[in-house]
């Protein structure tokens, strides 16, 4: 196959995984104009605006969750978590705000069963630095730290069953720079991207909730060459 070829095919390829990722109602929404400003509210095609918030003066909303009415989210500067009143979802008002600690992101968060599980790590944007855009991609999250500071790591599990209050009823300390992502739909298990000491950035791992109040990491895995501290090679 020749190299144009090949190029052909890719771009039928790369053509036809994009339209597979599209909804068909973005497929039939009219093109904004150019010329054309785009209001406070944004363009919305089949989706009403109804509402803003600048979420107590922390606009920098990250992860969102909601629970009895009441909306959680995650910040990535402001090292927090900032709680609205959505009972009038036209009217949302800030009633509450969470703080691991100056230094500690608190970004990535999921709500099921009156429960929060929330992730605490290294405030890694103020702690890193790059030459471009370029070293951010080619970097390892441990080498790029260069300006490390007191942070929390671990994860933070928190009763929400009063709307409006985050309570927290256990932590799993977690020693490295901290989790990066959680997902947990509820149950007994939850699954976080986090980074421990010894490895060069974030592996998955396993959270056992059995026991609510004292998670314990049950199985982790990470890619070969990785887990520096046991002298593995990147690959």
């Amino acid at each position: 196959m020749s190299d144009k070829t090949r190029r052909e095919h890719l771009k039928t390829l790369l053509g036809m995984a994009a339209l597979g990722s599209t909804p068909l109602a973005a497929l039939a929404a009219p093109p904004a104009k150019p010329q054309e400003a785009v209001p406070p509210q944004g363009i919305g095609y089949r989706i009403e605006h109804v509402s803003y918030s600048d979420q107590g003066g922390r606009p920098d909303g990250v992860q969102v969750m909601v629970n009895r009415k009441h909306v959680y989210v995650g910040h990535m500067f402001n090292d927090g978590v900032t709680i609205l009143d959505a009972t009038d979802p036209r009217k949302l008002k800030p009633v509450g705000f969470f703080s691991a600690g100056a230094g500690t992101r608190t970004h990535q968060l999921q709500t099921a069963e009156d429960m929060l599980l929330l992730a605490n790590g290294a405030n890694i944007v103020a702690m890193q630095s790059y030459d471009g855009m370029r070293g951010y991609f080619e970097n390892n999250l441990v080498d790029s730290i260069t300006n490390r500071k007191k942070f929390r790591s671990g994860l933070s599990i928190h009763d929400i069953s009063k709307p409006g209050e985050m309570r927290e009823i256990a932590f799993l300390e977690i020693p490295g720079f901290g989790i990066n992502r959680v997902w947990w739909p509820g149950g007994r298990y939850a699954t976080v991207a986090a980074h421990f000491d010894g490895y060069t950035d974030h592996i998955l791992a396993i959270v056992d909730l059995k026991n609510i109040t004292k998670p314990e990491i049950v199985s982790r895995w990470a890619l070969p060459g990785m887990n520096r501290a046991a002298g593995e090679a990147p690959t």
